[in-house]
């Protein structure tokens, strides 16, 4: 092969960079981008973390003052700005092998009359007279669940692809679509993976909708919560393996996950649900 004059390798080089050259310059952009959006999500935190413990202190200082009506003030402006926090820590904690309330103190923390402060000693006797029952998912809570369980269903196929042992030239091609069962609950959606993250459109009846949510989550089998973002929302959500699903809650709800195809989904409307003759409780 006859090697290029000096003018014909400058003008390849030229022509590559102007063929490639909008990418690679759009690629390291994005880099830097995601570089500084992460830098600076980490100083906020700390600096959310940073304040929290300030005022908690001043709130302090004030009841060991005797200064009750400050106090009183000081409490009220700390629930208004840190009550996510709150949230989060308890979304994120779970203790295996017992019962525990974490659901109730969830759900008691986005309570109305708690938001206020009109707190009496009768409260949980006023508002809750039957006991705590978990509620139900509806609405934007139930599709953000439906989101973590199926991208958690994602990333266990993703797994099972990855096992040795499997067909050598067969080409293994995972469905878009995905029907979440909430309870008696269904949710369609269209999954795919988008790089680090996962990307999810909801589906209404047989139209998409054209939004994509991106998910992000360093979730591996296995562990207890799903932590990560969802369009830049921070969420943690607890997850316990059960029989083709996962057991979920979040801000006081609690509910059963399964994420099916759409051939699984009509054979699973297919089962029979039976009744406990123990309890009366329906199961499957």
């Amino acid at each position: 092969m006859d090697l290029l004059e000096e003018g014909e390798q400058w003008e390849a080089v030229k022509a590559w960079l102007k063929e490639n050259g909008l990418a690679i310059v759009g690629g390291a952009l994005l880099g830097t981008l995601a570089l500084f959006g992460w830098r600076w999500w980490q100083s906020r935190a700390e600096s959310q973390h940073l304040a929290a413990n300030v005022a908690y202190e001043k709130l302090l200082g004030s009841f060991d003052a005797g200064d009750t009506e400050g106090a009183l003030k000081s409490l009220d402006q700390f629930r208004k700005d840190f009550a996510g926090s709150a949230y989060a820590a308890l979304d994120a904690f779970t203790i295996e092998g017992v019962r525990y309330n974490i659901p109730f103190l969830a759900s008691l923390m986005q309570h109305p009359r708690w938001k206020e402060g009109k707190l009496s000693t009768a409260f949980i006797a006023e508002e809750y007279p039957d006991g705590f029952h978990a509620s139900k998912p509806e609405g934007e809570t139930a599709k953000t669940l439906a989101a973590v369980a199926a991208a958690m269903d994602h990333v266990l196929g993703e797994r099972k692809r990855k096992i040795s042992g499997q067909l050598i030239g067969r080409l293994v091609m995972r469905e878009k679509q995905r029907l979440v069962r909430l309870g008696e609950l269904e949710i369609g959606l269209e999954i795919m993976r988008q790089e680090d993250a996962i990307g999810i459109r909801f589906l209404s009846g047989n139209r998409t909708d054209t939004q994509v949510h991106f998910l992000h989550s360093h979730w591996r089998p296995g562990e207890r919560v799903w932590a990560g973002t969802i369009d830049g929302k921070e969420i943690s959500v607890q997850v316990r393996a059960i029989l083709n699903g996962f057991a979920l809650a979040w801000r006081g709800i609690e509910t059963k996950a399964h994420v099916y195809t759409g051939s699984e989904a009509a054979l699973a409307r297919l089962m029979p649900v039976k009744a406990s003759a123990s309890s009366g409780k329906r199961r499957c």
